[in-house]
C-alpha cells in the first residue's frame, strides 16, 4: 500500500506524493491508516494552478480507488502564497487545509468522504487535517476524529 508518485507540474515545480502507513495511531480501528505527504522537491515558495491542485487530488483519488484505507492529511505551516486582499488572515496551514478541502470536493467521486479536523492548540497554533476514506468507512473516521480531537488543549 505504501507508494510514492513523483509529479512535474506544468509551472516546473517537482513533488513526490508518498503514501505511507501511519503508524502513531492511539490503538487499532481495523483498517489501515495511511498518510498522505505532497512532498516539494524544490526549496523555493511555489506558486501553482488549480490544475496542479487537482492533479494533487486526482492522484489521491485515484490512490483511494485502489485501497481500502483511510488517509491522513496534515497540512504543514510552511510558506505559501497567499492573496494579500483577503478580508481574514489565515494562517498557511488553515489555507492549505481549506484549499485541499475545496479542490477534493470539486474532483470526489459520490463514494468519498473527506472530513476537514481542526486541533485547537493555543500554545503551538492550531493544527489542520483531514481524513478520507469510503463512505462505507465513516464510522471508523468518526473514531479517528474523536481520538484526534482528544488531543486538544
Amino acid at each position: 500500500m505504501e507508494k510514492e508518485i513523483p509529479l512535474i507540474t506544468d509551472e516546473g515545480y517537482k513533488y513526490l506524493i508518498v503514501f505511507k502507513e501511519f503508524c502513531n495511531t492511539p490503538r487499532d480501528y481495523g483498517i489501515v491508516i495511511i498518510d498522505v505527504s505532497i512532498i516539494l522537491m524544490d526549496d523555493i515558495t511555489p506558486i501553482n494552478s488549480l490544475k496542479t491542485f487537482f492533479r494533487f487530488s486526482q492522484l489521491i483519488l485515484d490512490y483511494l480507488n485502489e485501497n481500502n484505507v483511510i488517509l491522513y492529511y496534515y497540512c504543514d505551516t510552511s510558506n505559501i502564497t497567499i492573496r494579500n486582499n483577503r478580508k481574514r488572515k489565515i494562517t498557511p496551514q488553515e489555507f492549505r487545509s481549506k484549499l485541499f478541502s475545496r479542490i477534493f470536493e470539486k474532483i470526489n467521486s459520490q463514494d468519498f468522504i473527506e472530513k476537514p479536523i481542526k486541533i485547537n492548540d493555543p500554545e503551538n497554533g492550531h493544527h489542520y487535517t483531514s481524513l478520507i476514506c469510503h463512505k462505507e468507512n465513516f464510522k471508523l473516521l468518526l473514531k479517528i476524529e474523536k481520538d484526534l480531537k482528544s488531543t486538544e488543549k
